[in-house]
């Protein structure tokens, strides 16, 4: 079936969730776990935790991102129980080995192993991808070894993907790589997937290698979603699927943004790109840039990147904001993106805002947020401000539409400063609300915070009265 991208959490009896109208995967191995760890965990909520055979014990140590699962070549396996859908889906994975012959990917049925489809393997060095009956696709003309003991980021894919590629496609580093005419697979029965392992190519179905960031979508994705994958952009949080082509940061040092040699593409992107700042490098937009406006901006993944809006800058990015846990945004002047998301640190001066949600979708942003800026949610979607580790911004936060949804431990600071709900189109009252601020965990507000309610109505618990003005509360007022 096909993923809707709902996530739900239980809240003390209440069930949350959100509904994501970018892609989600349905199972995500980040394969962190610690050493001696006796499993994979999955961080999609629910998902199907990874049982490590034949792997005692296992070896963990450093991947593309983070840590990676290491495999002997003769019979280990990482195996989940999960119905991967046969009418579209991606695979997405890291893998390094210096073998040119190994399977390492594949669903089957757990009664009987010799019964398999959507397979991912080497032969010759060439990756192959298969789904039955009976089409199988490979990398041989690209005339690259992936079996080089480099790390390469593979992606199968079929289905209707949303940018009109369609039907089967092998990606490697982000590149399609080759392409088949059937879009949906004929096997049907099956019930695990297993990795490290695959029934091709004969005689040499185990992988001694290493494997890293294992996502499976239950829907194709598009081609600049692989490529934000291939550039070590979290499977939780990609950007929506276009027709963007890609553009990377390639200067090393620091740099203007409005520079066409520090960019890969000898041009300086706009609205037409997704750019990335991944390599270690600072771009910065000054009063010589103006105003930068890539379609979409991931900062970190593969490396490490950082992006400053200097006075005399702007920011306006009409897709996704995505900053990667290694990346870094300061923002000295005013920025907008159509979402934000990412796991890594987000700077507001003071006097700079930054406003996000003008896409109507629902995301996660789960870094930290510090600065004395503001932060001001527009459009219709969801934005959750989630992770462990508290945001200390002491400027404002706003609601304007839709909703923000605080979602980091219990007792750790989403809001630091004051909070303003303001929806721009006036309180919904009765039934299930579209806009306003939603807790999943109590103590996220600053005792200090000055909570303002405004809008054409609003309701608020008893102890509360009913207004049409502005109401001031403290936080500590409301506990």
């Amino acid at each position: 079936m096909k993923s809707t991208g709902k996530a739900c959490w239980a809240v003390g009896t209440v069930l949350a969730c959100i509904v994501s109208l970018q892609a989600a995967p349905v199972s995500y191995w980040a394969l962190d776990d610690a050493p001696g760890s006796t499993s994979a965990a999955n961080a999609i909520p629910g998902g199907p935790v990874g049982t490590l055979l034949n792997m005692a014990p296992a070896v963990w140590g450093p991947g593309q991102i983070g840590g990676a699962l290491s495999f002997d070549g003769l019979d280990d396996v990482l195996q989940a129980t999960l119905n991967v859908s046969e009418a579209q889906n991606t695979v997405s994975l890291w893998v390094r080995t210096a073998s040119p012959n190994a399977g390492f990917s594949s669903v089957n049925n757990s009664a009987n192993l010799g019964e398999n489809d959507r397979n991912l393997y080497f032969s010759g060095g060439n990756v192959y991808g298969r789904i039955w009956s009976e089409e199988t696709i490979n990398s041989s003309a690209s005339g690259i070894n992936f079996a080089d003991g480099a790390w390469h980021h593979v992606a199968h894919v079929y289905g209707p993907a949303p940018d009109g590629a369609g039907k089967h496609l092998l990606y490697v580093d982000g590149i399609l790589r080759a392409s088949g005419n059937k879009s949906t697979s004929n096997f049907n029965w099956q019930d695990i997937i297993r990795f490290g392992w695959a029934n091709y190519p004969s005689g040499a179905n185990y992988l001694n290698g290493s494997m890293d960031e294992i996502a499976v979508y239950d829907e194709p994705l598009s081609g600049n979603q692989v490529y934000a994958l291939s550039q070590g952009t979290s499977p939780l949080s990609l950007p929506a699927a276009s027709a963007n082509t890609p553009a990377r940061w390639i200067n090393a040092g620091t740099g203007e943004w409005a520079t066409p040699g520090f960019w890969d593409i000898s041009a300086v992107p706009g609205p037409a790109h997704d750019t990335y700042v991944n390599n270690g490098g600072t771009a910065q937009i000054t009063g010589a840039t103006g105003t930068a406006t890539p379609g979409a901006l991931m900062i970190g993944g593969v490396g490490s990147g950082r992006v400053e809006v200097q006075a005399g800058g702007g920011l306006a990015v009409g897709g996704a904001i995505i900053v990667n846990a290694n990346g870094q945004l300061d923002l000295a002047a005013n920025a907008s993106a159509g979402s934000l998301a990412g796991s890594g640190s987000v700077q507001i001066a003071p006097g700079a805002v930054m406003t996000t949600g003008s896409d109507n979708s629902s995301t996660t942003f789960s870094g930290t947020i510090a600065g004395g800026g503001g932060l001001t949610k527009v459009g219709t979607g969801h934005t959750t401000l989630g992770g462990g580790s508290a945001n200390t911004l002491s400027g404002t936060t706003t609601l304007s539409a839709g909703k923000l949804i605080l979602s980091k431990t219990a007792g750790v600071d989403a809001v630091a400063g004051n909070l303003t709900i303001a929806p721009s189109g006036g309180w919904q009252v009765g039934g299930v609300a579209a806009n306003g601020v939603e807790l999943y965990a109590g103590e996220q507000i600053a005792d200090s915070a000055v909570i303002t309610f405004s809008g054409r109505r609003s309701i608020q618990p008893a102890c509360w009265r009913r207004t049409s003005k502005p109401a001031l509360f403290s936080a500590s007022e409301m506990s």
